[in-house]
């Protein structure tokens, strides 16, 4: 790696841009895979509603953002951290707690539940006779975009600095 003729930061930028892709497929092959079920299940049971593709589009579109900041969060600890069963150990656990940390008022600085919590808040307002739960730009944003810069300026400055040593 050190022996390319392209810098620490510009190569660790490209390996998170590859991350970044890896997410959008996996939301291409989520879309995909919702579409031809959806597309089975109207068929088989006789519905003649079309699918609302732009409604899927709106959601996979809000998951992907949402999922941004924890991108540059495992993208960070795989960084920090030299060993990879650390490595892949460190990205799984925060993943758990996510769930629990969604339903406190930190949910906002813990990146692994915004994903989760932007469900959760649609479901509810779904489901509910109010949407007193919606998912509120505001402070979401600006925190997400604070997470977000953190990790992945801690990710670009720390890359490939183990190796130097």
């Amino acid at each position: 790696m050190l022996a390319l003729p392209v810098g620490r930061c510009a190569l660790s930028i490209a390996k998170s841009c590859v991350l970044t892709f890896y997410l959008f497929m996996e939301m291409v092959v989520f879309l995909v895979v919702f579409v031809i079920a959806g597309l089975i299940a109207t068929q088989t049971m006789g519905v003649t509603e079309t699918l609302p593709m732009l409604y899927l589009l709106k959601w996979c579109l809000r998951l992907f953002l949402t999922m941004l900041p924890c991108i540059a969060a495992m993208w960070a600890i795989t960084v920090l951290f030299e060993k990879p069963l650390l490595s892949v150990g460190s990205n799984l656990l925060p993943v758990i707690p996510g769930v629990l940390a969604a339903n406190t008022p930190l949910w906002i600085v813990y990146p692994y539940c915004y994903s989760g919590y932007l469900v959760s808040c649609s479901l509810h307002d779904f489901t509910a006779e109010t949407s007193n739960t919606a998912f509120s730009m505001f402070p979401f944003l600006p925190c997400a975009l604070a997470v977000f810069g953190l990790f992945f300026a801690l990710a670009v400055t720390q890359f490939g600095k183990k190796e130097m040593k």
